[in-house]
């Protein structure tokens, strides 16, 4: 066999430079599709990146706002507390000198019902006495008055 010629040598690196660019090209343009695949998938991201952001900082102003309705409501629940409690001693003193006054009016009507109570005694024994009198036909005596006293009034 004889060796190649130099033209066909040349043609053979001509034909296998050819193919070599052919596949450089196809994985240049599988590189350049890769690469605007992965743009496309960044702008995406950002976007995606940039709702998430949103969501983030209205969690973050509800967040805040829950925060504060808390904090108001404590200060609501620490002042109805204080209040119930004052209503309710102011309430309890209210009763205690209500209980109080009625018992010492109580005590004053007895006390002065007892006073009452011997003078209607008194009088009803003047008055069985003069009774006896005229039952036994004897001129009615009256008899002598406890200082303060009034008569017995005479009907006729």
């Amino acid at each position: 066999m004889s060796s190649p010629s130099s033209a066909e040598v040349d043609a053979k690196i001509a034909t296998v430079e050819a193919r070599l660019e052919g596949h450089v090209a196809a994985i240049h343009a599988s590189i350049d599709g890769l690469v605007m695949r992965m743009d496309e998938r960044d702008k995406r991201l950002e976007e995606r990146d940039k709702q998430t952001d949103e969501r983030f900082a209205r969690l973050e102003k509800l967040f805040e706002k829950t925060q504060e309705s808390i904090s108001n409501l404590k200060t609501t629940t620490i002042v109805t507390g204080l209040s119930a409690v004052i209503a309710i001693v102011l309430g309890v003193g209210a009763i205690n000198a209500t209980l109080l006054s009625n018992m010492t009016a109580a005590f004053q009507a007895g006390a002065s019902m007892g006073a009452t109570q011997a003078e209607i005694k008194r009088q009803v024994e003047e008055t069985a006495v003069l009774l006896k009198q005229l039952q036994a036909g004897m001129p009615p005596v009256l008899p002598a008055k406890p200082a303060g006293s009034t008569p017995p009034s005479r009907r006729p």
